[in-house]
Order: structure tokens, then C-alpha cells, then sequence
């Protein structure tokens, strides 16, 4: 069984793939700035969508320092979510600022890849993890052959 950290570092990958294209695209072809950022956009919601109806509700801590974990990750979310808009809503004036994306985006990347994926992956019962991986999989393609298609 493929492992949770394994489709979900993945998915971190193509997110911050498609983001560094869209600084790309802003810096040298303005013209294609609202259909890459539309593509980001997309992966980067349905990214969040996916871990928060698919992957926390399974998520039960052991111990209670870990109780906030989830709670501060849907945090996280709620404010990628404002940058997003936040972005959006400067793109037609050309005046955009990626910066504090980026920088949530690869704490939280950090975070989920080197701590909570691993530990999922760990302490969950295969059953769980095999509801989890089905609904990543199901029209999310990170996984197997589809996710070659993915790679830039």
C-alpha cells in the first residue's frame, strides 16, 4: 500500500511547482498570469479540501501537546486562502507579492511532510489509511502513473 506522506509530498511538490511557474509567467508573459494563476489556484484548494475532508478527521492525537495540531493546520488553510484572494483580487493592477505564500506554504509543507504525514502513516490502522489513500487517489491523481503526467 503506497503511504499517505508519499501522495501527499507529491501533491506539496505540484503546488510549489505551479507556484514558481506563476512567478515565472507574472515576471516574463503577463499575459498568461490569470490562467497560471487559475491552475494554482485550483490544486492549491483542492489540496486544502482534500486534508481537511479526507485526511485530519482521521487524525486522533496520542498525546496532548498534539491536540492543536489540526486546529492550527485549518488556521493555516483559512489564511492561504486570504493570500489567494489577496492575490487575486492585485492581479489586474500587476502589483502581486507571492512572498508570504511561499513562505506559510513551505512551513506548513514542512510541517505535514516531516511530522504529521509520517505519523499518520505510523499510527493509523491499515483501514483507515486505506480510506484515506482511496479518497487521494479517487479524482486526485497523485499517485501511480497518473502523477507522471503531473511532473513539470
Amino acid at each position: 500500500m503506497e503511504e499517505i506522506s508519499d501522495l501527499m509530498r507529491k501533491n506539496h511538490y505540484r503546488i510549489e511547482q505551479l507556484l514558481k511557474e506563476f512567478k515565472t509567467i507574472y515576471e516574463k508573459n503577463p499575459k498568461l498570469i490569470f490562467s497560471s494563476f487559475d491552475k494554482f489556484k485550483w490544486e492549491l484548494e483542492k489540496h486544502l479540501f482534500i486534508e481537511e475532508k479526507a485526511i485530519f478527521i482521521f487524525y486522533s492525537p496520542k498525546d496532548s501537546e498534539d491536540f492543536d495540531t489540526i486546529p492550527n493546520l485549518v488556521q493555516e488553510h483559512r489564511k492561504m486562502l486570504e493570500l489567494l484572494n489577496k492575490i487575486e483580487n492585485n492581479l489586474k493592477d500587476k502589483n502581486v507579492d507571492i512572498s508570504e505564500l511561499l513562505k506559510l506554504l513551505i512551513k506548513h509543507r514542512n510541517f505535514e511532510d516531516g511530522t504529521l504525514y509520517p505519523k499518520l502513516d505510523k499510527e493509523l490502522e491499515d483501514s483507515k489509511k486505506k480510506i484515506i489513500i482511496e479518497r487521494l487517489t479517487e479524482n486526485f491523481p497523485i499517485g501511480g502513473k497518473k502523477w507522471k503526467n503531473y511532473l513539470i
